[in-house]
C-alpha cells in the first residue's frame, strides 16, 4: 500500500510539475534527475527522469538513471521494467546489464539472468569474457553444470592473456566440474 502511494505522489508531480515544464528540455530535466539521484532525492529524481522521458521517449540513460532511482525507493520491479527499457533502446552501460544479471539470478529467473548475458555479449564484444563467466556461474546455480562448463570455457576464450591468474582459476573451475571418467 505504502508503494502504490509513492507511485500516486510521483505521478501527481509529474502532472503538476508538466505545466511549469513545457519550455525546459529534455536533457535539462535530465540533469535536474542526476542531480536529485546524486544527493539521494530519489522521488524527485524520477519525477524529473519521468519528465524527460516524456519529452523524449528514446532517452534509454533516462530509463536507466530513473531505474537507478526506483531502486533507491526499494521498487525493485519498476526499477527492473526501466533497466530493461534501458537496455531495449541501446544503452552501452554494463552497470545496466550487471543489475539485471545479478536481480535475475539472485531470484532464480535463470532464463532472463542468460539472456541479458546474450545481450551483453551482442551489445558489448568487449565485455563477452565477463558475460561468459556470469552464465557459467548462472548455469552452474541452476544445476546444469554441462553448459556452466561450456560457458566457462567461452569466458577462458574470450579473456586477455594479461589477466593469467583469473585463466589459471577459471581452468581449475572447469576441471573441477568436469565428470571423473
Amino acid at each position: 500500500m505504502f508503494k502504490i502511494k509513492i507511485l500516486l505522489f510521483i505521478y501527481s508531480l509529474i502532472i503538476f510539475n508538466h505545466a511549469f515544464s513545457e519550455s525546459i528540455t529534455a536533457n535539462e530535466l535530465f540533469e535536474k534527475g542526476l542531480k536529485k539521484n546524486k544527493s539521494y532525492h530519489y522521488v524527485d529524481a524520477s519525477v524529473y527522469f519521468t519528465q524527460a522521458i516524456a519529452k523524449k521517449y528514446e532517452f534509454p540513460e533516462a530509463y536507466y538513471q530513473r531505474g537507478l532511482s526506483f531502486q533507491g525507493m526499494g521498487e525493485i520491479k519498476q526499477a527492473i521494467k526501466d533497466y530493461n527499457q534501458a537496455i531495449n533502446q541501446g544503452l552501452k552501460n554494463v552497470d545496466v546489464y550487471l543489475k539485471l544479471i545479478s536481480h535475475y539470478k539472485n531470484a532464480e529467473q535463470f532464463q532472463s539472468a542468460i539472456l541479458i548475458c546474450q545481450k551483453l555479449i551482442q551489445a558489448m564484444p568487449e565485455n563477452a569474457a565477463g558475460a561468459y563467466y556470469d552464465m557459467g556461474k548462472i548455469y552452474e546455480k541452476s544445476g546444469n553444470i554441462e553448459w556452466a562448463i561450456k560457458s566457462y570455457e567461452k569466458s577462458l576464450l574470450n579473456t586477455d592473456d594479461e589477466f593469467e591468474e583469473f585463466k589459471n582459476q577459471l581452468q581449475t573451475k572447469i576441471e573441477s566440474l568436469k565428470p571423473i571418467n
